[in-house]
C-alpha cells in the first residue's frame, strides 16, 4: 500500500494483511537480519547521492513474492554507472506468517 510521500523525493510503502470479513487491516511483519521484528515499512526514492528502492518480485520462482529493499550510496565517478554505487540489499521471504530476512536471496545481487 502506498502510504504517500515520505519526504521531498521519497514515497513510503507498507505491506498489510486485509481481512475483509472482519473489516480489519494489519501490518505484515518482517524479521530483519538482526532478528528484530518490525512492521513492513519501506521507502522508495532518494536523491543524487542516495537511492532507496522497494520491489515485490518472485525471485526464486516458487510462486511466492519476496520483498526486496535496496539502499544505494553514490561513491563517485560517472553517476549512471552501476559500478559507482554501493548497494545494501535485503530480501525478505514469506513463511506463512512473517517475512524473514533471507541471506541467500539477498546475496544474489
Amino acid at each position: 500500500m502506498d502510504l504517500g510521500t515520505g519526504g521531498a523525493s521519497n514515497e513510503a510503502y507498507g505491506v498489510f494483511k486485509i481481512d475483509w470479513d472482519l473489516n480489519k487491516i494489519g501490518w505484515l511483519k518482517i524479521k530483519g537480519k538482526d532478528g528484530e521484528i518490525e512492521n513492513s515499512f519501506f521507502l522508495k526514492g532518494g536523491s543524487v547521492m542516495h537511492q532507496e528502492v522497494f520491489e515485490i518480485k518472485d525471485l526464486d520462482s516458487d510462486g511466492k513474492m519476496e520483498l526486496i529493499e535496496k539502499e544505494g550510496e553514490y561513491i563517485g565517478g560517472e553517476w549512471e554507472s552501476k559500478e559507482n554505487w554501493k548497494w545494501q540489499i535485503s530480501v525478505y521471504k514469506w513463511d506463512g506468517s512473517i517475512f524473514n530476512y533471507d541471506e541467500g536471496l539477498s546475496n544474489l545481487f
